[in-house]
């Protein structure tokens, strides 16, 4: 019975076999028909776009760009650089502006260093050819502020390029995009400078386009600071907005008030001094990236009362279990003592024309319901959240005028109502119609809605299987989106990504930023007509792993291999 039934199972299942076969044979030979039709019509074959060493990865893409199809070796680059001027140009812009250390030709020099070092990260030879890169300067200045000439022409054939500038700021970034220019072939080990000949004529969005890191949730190393900047640098991003102290911490460290951040900072190791801040600001400026310190006040001042107690008021028992609640004592004139010496000192660290005093999240209550608060209130009239804010400016707007800085704020003393100098900078951090309000008002604005980068979902009700596809919520929040027409555009000085550190240290500060901070340099720095997320995502591929080759470890957006140089990442 067992052999009468293995028989009929083996009867009943021929047909089927026979079928599987017939059908393998078939598809078999409808591919080799297909290979052909391909092979016959020239097609080409199947390609991985982002792995192609021809592959255009410039980024972010410059306003204007035109290229050809050629393509040479090259193993090394050769610089020259002229200054036409034949004198010396006085800086006309404040002394701030001009007093980090460093001629045109020697930041010039160091572009040229830095270049030849990361230009090639593989092993080339000379035997691979040489580029000869001129460099023409037309102003000596070095004067590194808001609104200064970061344009440049780049053009680039198989044996020469050159690049022509206004400022050094402008060749720098001529510098970077020529590196762009380089792909490594993987298979034969020799650099390639494709799509030539290319001629660049750029020029940047916006004058402001920047990245805001957090060193009170989480102490950040002063060579990762340095090395963010490098990545500010290698993205066209020009601003470096160094949110200092919050609530938990006071890391940074005042010669005149030294109780500050001896108290305040989490340990002795996780302090900022003067040295230290001094020498990334001079790195940035190096790079062509303005260092702006944030001093968040009156709210967001915990960490203030470790180093002096009296200079914080304490808020109503439903309010004090968050210690970011607490703000600054504006009853107390001891509270501007501080606060003023303090800043004083700052003044003489941080050499840019601009501070971000914050005015974010004052709790009202915590000085509505203090007692000492409240009867100080009283006695000046005070009923207003606004009222206050104004009396808090009023106390340090002298100690900032005098060296004749100016001022960036968080959105809510704007909305407070607080008068603000006309010189002034509003930062819109929570959507378009506030940022509509406050350039229909007149003032100036920088925007870091849609591109908070601790966000699970910074664009709503908009969300992603993959976190890093958030990279393309960032590079879809284009700046005027949302705003009328009675808005000034004039006054939208461009924006900031903004990496707030509860979640990030040292540790893993590369991989939460990049490459998604790159959409948000693309979308500052490239002109609005460049919005295609697709032929975004193709570049991103490779300037991803550009960046990962030079050291910073940025994370993968899509399948790709990119080879790491030995020692990018060695311990």
């Amino acid at each position: 019975q067992q052999q009468q039934q293995q028989q009929q199972r083996t009867e009943t299942s021929q047909p089927a076999q026979r079928r599987m076969h017939t059908s393998r044979i078939v598809l078999l030979a409808l591919t080799v028909v297909l290979l052909s039709v391909r092979a016959e019509a020239g097609a080409a074959p199947f390609t991985r776009p982002w792995q192609e060493s021809d592959t255009w990865t410039l980024w972010p893409m410059p306003s204007h760009v035109t290229s050809g199809t050629a393509s040479a070796t090259v193993g090394v680059l050769s610089f020259s650089t002229s200054f036409p001027s034949s004198f010396f140009e006085a800086d006309s812009s404040s002394s701030r502006a001009a007093s980090n250390n460093g001629t045109a030709q020697s930041l010039l020099n160091g572009v040229i260093a830095r270049a030849q070092k990361t230009a090639f990260v593989f092993p080339t030879s000379a035997h691979d050819g040489t580029m000869k890169v001129h460099i023409t300067v037309q102003s000596t200045s070095t004067a590194l502020k808001l609104g200064v000439d970061e344009s440049y022409t780049l053009t680039v054939n198989a044996t020469d390029a050159k690049i022509t500038a206004s400022t050094v700021w402008g060749a720098m970034y001529g510098v970077q995009t020529l590196m762009q220019v380089f792909h490594y072939d993987y298979n034969k080990g020799v650099y390639y400078a494709t799509h030539l000949p290319i001629e660049v004529n750029d020029s940047p969005r916006f004058p402001w386009r920047g990245l805001l890191l957090d060193t009170a949730r989480h102490y950040l190393l002063v060579d990762e600071i340095k090395h963010q900047i490098d990545a500010l640098a290698y993205n066209k991003l020009n601003v470096l907005h160094w949110h200092t102290i919050d609530a938990q911490s006071f890391p940074i460290c005042s010669k005149t008030r030294p109780e500050l951040c001896d108290k305040g900072a989490y340990a002795a190791a996780a302090k900022y001094q003067p040295s230290d801040v001094e020498a990334i600001v001079q790195y940035g400026f190096e790079r062509g990236v303005r260092v702006v310190p944030e001093f968040d006040m009156p709210g967001h001042a915990y960490s203030w009362g470790f180093g002096d107690p009296s200079v914080v008021s304490m808020c109503p028992s439903n309010l004090a279990g968050n210690i970011n609640n607490f703000p600054l004592d504006p009853s107390q004139q001891h509270t501007f003592e501080v606060v003023n010496d303090f800043l004083a000192d700052m003044f003489q660290l941080f050499t840019d024309e601009f501070v971000h005093l914050g005015g974010d999240e004052v709790v009202f209550s915590c000085w509505s319901e203090n007692p000492t608060v409240s009867s100080w209130m009283r006695t000046q009239g005070f009923t207003t959240i606004g009222q206050v804010e104004q009396y808090f400016l009023n106390q340090i707007l002298p100690t900032v005028t005098a060296r004749n800085m100016k001022f960036l704020c968080w959105q809510e003393l704007f909305q407070n109502g607080v008068k603000l100098p006309s010189s002034s900078i509003v930062q819109v951090w929570k959507d378009a119609p506030t940022l509509d309000s406050v350039l229909s008002a007149g003032h100036q604005g920088i925007l870091s809605y849609g591109w908070y980068l601790d966000q699970q979902v910074p664009d709503p009700p908009t969300t992603h299987y993959e976190w890093e596809d958030t990279y393309i919520d960032f590079y879809n929040n284009e700046p005027t989106n949302g705003l009328s027409s009675s808005a000034d555009l004039s006054k939208l000085l461009g924006g900031e990504a903004a990496m707030w550190g509860e979640q990030v240290d040292s540790v893993n500060f590369d991989g939460r930023v990049w490459p998604r901070a790159c959409a948000v340099a693309e979308r500052l720095w490239s002109p609005k007509s460049v919005n295609v997320v697709a032929d975004a995502t193709n570049r991103l591929v490779g300037h991803r792993c550009w960046m990962a080759q030079r050291g910073i470890r940025a994370g993968p957006i899509a399948p790709d291999y990119c080879p790491i140089p030995a020692g990018v990442f060695s311990p």
